[in-house]
């Protein structure tokens, strides 16, 4: 082994020493997906320019899909679909209740002045699915952490528990790479109802693990979705920061810190 893997190795230890991890009695682990578990590929998410501004968006691919279809301007439709979401984002914020993808192209759409009705209904439904398909390709489960989640199921029970708003595309992510089978049980808000921060969505992963709070573990990159969330109900949480110049406040202290979920897997099982 290499001396600066060595001394990488030995800062992790001494990290993770200093907080004692190796003292807690972790029976199950449940993990966040997206930035945690599975990573997003930006050179392989789609790219979308309009009025001279390029941007990581699945609009191009939406925009052919509405001219195969409707008389609806793409122009009224690029500023439905932006008024739909920042009322989706206020709307999730103040009741932590999930909208599905098909419903915000619903809206997106009567918002264009289509009406509600069966047509309206399946063109929103083939919106969500291409740009769900996109996002799939541009999303990934890397093999290092396939090998991390494949360890700790050996000696933990493991769960997921992920803000998204098409679970099939969860799912299907988590079953293209391997590792969907290593997960107890998975819970995607889409499919319960409530996302995280509320406790609902945490007690339920809980109550299907049949675990209590103490001998918990929750991963998950986001301050207020995560870290929040986790110690609404009392779970130690490790906290994915991925960028050391991103900084946690004091009202939000996570349990850990972690780089990725190597670190969590060097942790746990003494390695």
């Amino acid at each position: 082994m290499a001396i600066t893997t060595l001394a990488k190795a030995a800062k992790v230890g001494k990290k993770f020493q200093k907080m004692n991890i190796q003292k807690k009695n972790y029976k199950t682990v449940i993990f966040d997906l997206f930035g945690t578990v599975a990573l997003w590929d930006r050179n392989k998410l789609p790219r979308f320019t309009w009025l001279g501004e390029e941007k990581i968006s699945t609009l191009g691919a939406l925009k052919l899909v509405l001219e195969a279809e409707t008389a609806i301007s793409f122009t009224d439709f690029y500023r439905s679909f932006h008024e739909t979401n920042l009322t989706i984002e206020n709307q999730r914020n103040e009741s932590a209740r999930e909208i599905s993808s098909q419903e915000r192209f619903e809206k997106t759409l009567q918002g264009c002045g289509l009406e509600y009705c069966q047509a309206t209904t399946e063109l929103a439904k083939r919106l969500s699915t291409e740009h769900m398909n996109l996002l799939e390709r541009g999303c990934f489960v890397p093999e290092k952490h396939v090998q991390v989640i494949k360890a700790l199921s050996e000696s933990y029970s493991l769960a997921i528990v992920s803000n998204f708003d098409h679970s099939k595309t969860a799912r299907s992510i988590l079953s293209r790479d391997g590792v969907y089978d290593y997960f107890s049980h998975i819970v995607i808000s889409e499919e319960f109802g409530w996302r995280k921060p509320n406790r609902l969505i945490f007690e339920h992963a809980l109550g299907l693990l049949k675990s209590k709070s103490i001998e918990t573990l929750y991963v998950g990159d986001s301050l207020k979705d995560d870290v929040r969330g986790a110690k609404n109900v009392n779970l130690d949480v490790a906290w994915v920061n991925a960028s050391p110049k991103t900084k946690c406040g004091t009202s939000l202290t996570p349990t850990y810190e972690i780089a990725s979920i190597i670190e969590l897997e060097r942790a746990l099982l003494k390695i």
